[in-house]
């Protein structure tokens, strides 16, 4: 049993029911689709597509022959249907070229995505291949008695040395490093 209302219909010439509004489709931020689209693109067989599209071709060709041929043959009324068919194969061209793009498309993405997803993994890798190298040279440095630097540096060089308050990450003071001039 139904149990929606049924929508009356006006019986006045010239009015008609209203129509429903079609429903909005969601804007995505950005341009990006729902991932359940894209795999549903990608899931379809490129070559399928391809040959889908060479067979309606082909349809679509041989129709639009036959619409340019002499006008005895359409005498008989078979233009009308001809001209249909010939729409009816533009339209499935349009569709089967959009989904061969749209597809082509989200697998360049993909494929760019894989590629930066690996050069990311690869830098991740350097950084903390640095970062080490990094922490070894500050351990190195604070294990350097900084005043005999100092006056090392002033026997061998002609020149002053200038030296500023060292701190640590955390912000407090190293203790050592004050500021010496020649």
């Amino acid at each position: 049993m139904n149990t929606r209302p049924a929508r009356k219909r006006s019986f006045q010439h010239g009015t008609s029911p209203a129509l429903p509004q079609p429903a909005k489709r969601p804007r995505r931020s950005g341009g990006v689709e729902p991932e359940s689209i894209q795999e549903q693109i990608l899931k379809l067989n490129p070559d399928a597509l391809q040959k889908a599209y060479q067979v309606v071709e082909m349809s679509r060709d041989a129709s639009k022959m036959r619409l340019g041929a002499d006008e005895e043959w359409w005498k008989d009324g078979g233009y009308e249907e001809e001209q249909e068919h010939f729409e009816k194969r533009e339209r499935e061209l349009e569709t089967l070229s959009t989904a061969i793009k749209t597809r082509e498309g989200f697998q360049q993405g993909k494929d760019q995505s894989a590629g930066l997803d690996e050069v990311e993994g690869k830098i991740r890798v350097k950084r903390e291949i640095i970062r080490r190298k990094f922490d070894g040279l500050a351990a190195q440095a604070r294990a350097l008695d900084i005043p005999f630097l100092v006056n090392l540096t002033r026997l061998h060089c002609s020149g002053s040395v200038n030296l500023e308050r060292a701190t640590d990450e955390e912000g407090g003071d190293s203790g050592e490093g004050k500021e010496v001039e020649e």
